[in-house]
């Protein structure tokens, strides 16, 4: 891994890669003032959990509501396979 992340006019990063590097990415900077912040949509919440600070998406972007009423969802475990 680079050491992008010690530079000091770099303060984040979008990750587009998979969730090892992200991962490994979030144990690389955790404590310090650098935010990751996810580029796929389905590893929004993988990325969360380990420490992401955000997401840039397409689908979120292009469908708001719907994107967080399922996001809504996942998080409170409800709704499983539903659509609307």
């Amino acid at each position: 891994m680079r050491n992008w992340h010690r530079e000091p006019n770099i303060v984040a990063l979008k990750d587009t890669a998979d969730m090892e590097h992200t991962a490994e990415t979030l144990a690389a900077t955790r404590g310090m003032d650098f935010a990751v912040l996810q580029g796929f949509e389905h590893l929004m919440l993988p990325c969360f959990a380990l420490g992401g600070a955000g997401a840039f998406g397409i689908v979120h972007n292009l469908v708001p509501r719907r994107w967080w009423s399922c996001m809504r969802r996942s998080w409170l475990g409800t709704g499983r396979g539903q659509t609307s």
